[in-house]
């Protein structure tokens, strides 16, 4: 299978394009919502560990961008330096503004976070050398988020009722999954040229799995909203 599929112009260019810009597009604007808690955090330690991983996030956003400019695709999609550079977005909506509250942070981080983990785990064994070698040094270094993140959801969602943290999981749980269906939505034509490992529902399927096994034990339930999704 040759390599040159994604270096023409055609459907593996184009689905390779869109895989890449929703990652760093989610990733940038993950890392500016995150950078905005380094000060708000209600413990030193989650500020100081916010502002490590929005560096992360950030850096993750720089390391992706430069694929697209080796692709050939019919509307150029440039990098993101600042919330305003490009119109279009490839990111979910509520990453788009500010968050205004601590549970609302975390919660956004551990369901997005995780979200890009899983899609970028389908790239590590590509044929494409760059964008396996890119995805396995950022799955690596995901680990520190996963823990941080869900451990603070933990923390704050284990001691309230369910009425009050269900809610807002389940609306952004919403949210990311809709993203997730659009970022993978080419896996399939990705698939076949050897680029990713796994298709779009099996991409998604492994995402719920990984929520219900950290939301387990807590009063939030996810299930109706996850088989609707």
């Amino acid at each position: 299978m040759s390599q040159d599929r994604w270096s023409e112009s055609g459907p593996v260019a184009e689905a390779l394009g869109a895989f890449v810009a929703a990652l760093a597009d989610t990733k940038f604007f993950l890392g500016r919502r995150v950078a905005e808690w380094c000060v708000g955090a209600p413990e030193l330690e989650s500020a100081v560990a916010c502002a490590a991983v929005a560096q992360e996030e950030l850096g993750h956003a720089r390391v992706l961008y430069p694929l697209l400019a080796d692709l050939p695709l019919q509307t150029p999609l440039t990098p993101l330096e600042r919330e305003g550079d490009r119109e279009v977005v490839l990111c979910p909506e509520f990453l788009r503004r500010p968050w205004r509250s601590w549970p609302e942070a975390v919660v956004g981080l551990a369901l997005v976070d995780t979200a890009l983990t899983v899609a970028l785990q389908a790239a590590t064994r590509s044929a494409h050398e760059e964008l396996a070698r890119r995805a396995c040094r950022i799955v690596e270094e995901e680990r520190f988020h996963s823990v941080f993140a869900w451990g603070r959801v933990r923390a704050l969602f284990g001691r309230l009722p369910a009425d009050s943290g269900e809610p807002l999981v389940s609306a952004r749980l919403a949210q990311v999954l809709q993203w997730l269906s659009s970022a993978t939505g080419g896996l399939g034509v990705l698939l076949e040229a050897g680029v990713v490992d796994t298709a779009g529902d099996a991409v998604r399927e492994r995402y719920l799995t990984q929520v219900r096994a950290q939301l387990e034990g807590l009063p939030v339930r996810v299930g109706e909203l996850a088989a609707a999704g």
